[in-house]
């Protein structure tokens, strides 16, 4: 209808986009009224996420809009480039779509063309519903109205609009739903050769459920997108709002409100890209103007006094020390810190906290990864996991629960699982130094170079300490995920006990395959160079490396063909290459070691059960078999007499807790007696008072504490 000018305003020196219709059409009287009634529309809606109108009329016998101009990108270019986002991605955008769609629905104005081309990104990672074009204003009542035109895009129009029926807010909701829909799938969700077969798919077929066709995509947002794409349209969302209030749900779940939407806001911020403005537009109404013919000017001549040697050798030193400088501020200067870690949601105290300390996950989406006690049994560390098919599938995080007050707070934010929208990755396994200490691997600045920094953040800390401790390039850092929770080929980093050292899991792009090496860590430098520790050879899991207790070796497992796996242990600080295998046979992922490293019990997978096998660490000799049971990390009692494992009980069929000596006669003892059964091993504190476990709860899985000291057996 018409072209867009940035441009200036004058009186307020700011830009402008400035929309203008051109030819006969602003000689039109009909299409001057609709072209105004954008402006008209949209005028009244103050909001954020919704491009301001300025001012409009005709000057000259030209019809414009002034509009705020929006530097960034629609998105259906955006989508072009891109193609189909991660879920996370596609709801934060529609979240902001559906936010605008609150703001005109209240004030009575039916956008009836909501699709990617009228969805702008901006570059400050904000989303912004423009093109009121053919938005129609509801009467006072707020019912819809009837309507003859057949105006807007085909592919989203809902099919009310398709049929001329009464059109409303749900209008809208449903075009958000073939929105959201390509979004999250690269597609459309109704199909035709032609318009009229086009109009029949969208009124009487159903879209495929999401889940269906694509594996990545929870459950529940699938429901959500259907729910948007009833051909009923009082069988959407009852309003625009009610949609908002969803996706707050959806975030919630995944991990709290203020979890990811730092993390997606600068995803739209780094992807989108500004459109290119033509500088060549004839001005409307008027000709392009004649070339003007060159003039050749007579070169001027310059009068100057020459400097000495001695001055063009200080100006030679001074712009030399300038560049060093910046050189030494671009490698010293201290890394951004990533956002403190936000609550992943409520979470409630279950029990009472001085006989049987409890507190519930914050929702059933959340499951327990791995527990573990800061050295000091101050507080339980609780790594979560979104579950598979859940909204928050994908996601990592750690809660600290203080069992003396009750008291439960976040230290790590949920975040996905080897994004790069994600300012910090959860290490893939937890262990911590003497004083509490952790590794975080940062990602790295998107102006540099450095690839992965690996910080340190003690287990109360919100933030990760500024001192760097070392830098992985991105190709050694190097992660596969065959979905979002699949465990990754290198990115684990984990800290000596003594937080002198650290070992990370790095990936070889020579032969493909991963290795362990071992940084001596160094504060005033900011860490040594990493010296490799491992040949060469089948893969390392990830989930495996760790520390012995008094940190003279580091363990990991090696996969070997079939389901069979090799226990490794490697002297630390360089001592030797691969070191020597202790245990092979089907392994189980976790194993525990005594506090004084002289023995590990690894569970051996059978039939139909895991058999539990103490193992010498010197000779790698077996010197029992201690019956059926799985096994934590954290396992072992301080005193080294027994361990706590979790097996069926012969009499009530569930898993429960059993202590289990590790010293002859190598006796048995239940210690929990959970109705539904213990879900996880157990951890044991430091002090050796408390065995922290999972049981199943109304309100999803529940973290619990036994109580040691009424052992028949202990330290």
């Amino acid at each position: 209808m018409g072209a867009v000018y940035l441009a200036r305003d004058r009186s307020l020196g700011r830009p402008v986009a400035l929309k203008v219709l051109l030819g006969s059409l602003a000689r039109n009287r009909d299409q001057v009224r609709r072209f105004l009634r954008e402006a008209k529309a949209a005028a009244p809606l103050v909001h954020p996420n919704i491009v301001r109108i300025y001012e409009a009329g005709v000057r000259d016998g030209v019809p414009y809009i002034a509009m705020e101009y929006v530097e960034g990108e629609p998105l259906d270019r955006f989508l072009a480039r891109t193609g189909a986002l991660d879920w996370h991605h596609a709801l934060h955008i529609a979240q902001q779509v559906a936010q605008a769609l609150d703001c005109a629905h209240a004030a009575g104005v039916v956008h009836r063309d909501v699709k990617p081309a009228n969805i702008l990104l901006d570059a400050h990672g904000r989303v912004r519903l423009t093109d009121f074009g053919i938005a129609r204003i509801l009467d006072p009542q707020g019912s819809g109205f009837t309507t003859h035109e057949c105006l807007g895009t085909p592919e989203y129009m809902s099919p009310e609009l398709c049929a001329g029926e009464k059109v409303g807010p749900p209008a809208d909701l449903f075009s958000l739903g073939v929105t959201l829909f390509y979004m999250l799938s690269g597609r459309m969700p109704f199909h035709g050769d032609s318009h009229v077969a086009l109009v029949q798919s969208i009124t009487n077929e159903e879209a495929p459920r999401l889940n269906r066709i694509m594996i990545g995509v929870p459950d529940d947002v699938a429901r959500l997108t259907a729910h948007l794409l009833e051909k009923d349209p009082t069988a959407r969302p009852e309003s625009a709002a009610a949609v908002v209030a969803q996706f707050d749900r959806l975030q919630r779940e995944n991990g709290g409100a203020s979890a990811l939407p730092e993390a997606l806001r600068a995803f739209v911020q780094e992807e989108a890209q500004p459109r290119k403005l033509k500088s060549d537009t004839p001005v409307p109404g008027k000709s392009r103007p004649k070339r003007v013919p060159k003039v050749k000017r007579r070169a001027r001549k310059h009068r100057y006094t020459a400097i000495s040697s001695t001055a063009q050798a200080a100006v030679a030193a001074m712009v030399a020390v300038a560049i060093a400088g910046l050189g030494y501020w671009q490698a010293v200067r201290p890394e951004p810190l990533p956002p403190a870690a936000p609550a992943l949601a409520a979470s409630a105290v279950a029990g009472n906290t001085q006989e049987a300390p409890a507190f519930a996950m914050p929702a059933r989406q959340w499951r327990v990864g791995r527990l573990a006690w800061t050295p000091d049994a101050e507080a339980l560390l609780v790594v979560v996991e979104g579950r598979p098919g859940s909204t928050a599938q994908g996601t990592r995080g750690v809660l600290a629960f203080h069992p003396a007050t009750g008291e439960v707070q976040s230290v790590v934010a949920p975040t996905p699982l080897h994004s790069a929208a994600s300012p910090v990755m959860t290490p893939a396994s937890f262990h911590m130094t003497h004083d509490g200490a952790f590794a975080v691997p940062a990602v790295a600045r998107p102006e540099g170079s450095a690839g992965v920094t690996l910080l340190a953040q003690r287990w109360d800390e919100a933030h990760p300490r500024t001192a760097v401790l070392a830098r992985f390039t991105p190709r050694s850092w190097h992660a596969t995920a065959r979905d979002p929770w699949s465990t990754p080929s290198a990115g684990t980093a984990v800290l000596r006990p003594d937080g002198e050292g650290a070992c990370a899991l790095l990936f070889d792009p020579a032969t493909g395959g991963n290795y362990i090496a071992e940084i001596a860590l160094d504060q005033r430098r900011g860490g040594a160079a990493p010296q490799r520790l491992t040949s060469p050879g089948s893969a390392i899991l990830a989930e495996s490396i760790r520390y012995t207790p008094d940190g003279s070796h580091i363990a990991y497992m090696r996969e070997k063909s079939g389901s069979e796996r090799e226990l490794w242990l490697v002297a630390s600080r360089g001592r030797e290459r691969d070191g020597q295998p202790i245990a092979i046979g089907r392994l189980d992922n976790a194993m525990a070691f005594s506090p004084d490293s002289a023995h590990v019990v690894v569970g051996l997978q059978g039939t139909r059960e895991t058999e539990l096998v103490l193992v010498e660490t010197a000779r790698g000799e077996i010197l029992a078999r201690l019956g059926a049971g799985t096994i934590e990390d954290g396992a072992y009692h301080p005193s080294g007499n027994y361990l706590l494992a979790r097996a069926q009980d012969d009499e009530s069929g569930r898993q429960q807790i059993w202590a289990v000596e590790s010293v002859a006669p190598y006796r048995r003892q239940r210690v929990s007696q959970f109705s539904d059964g213990a879900l996880h091993a157990a951890a044991v504190s430091p002090d050796g008072r408390w065995a922290a476990t999972t049981r199943d709860s109304a309100s999803g899985e529940e973290v619990t504490l036994i109580d040691l000291t009424r052992l028949f057996f202990g330290g």
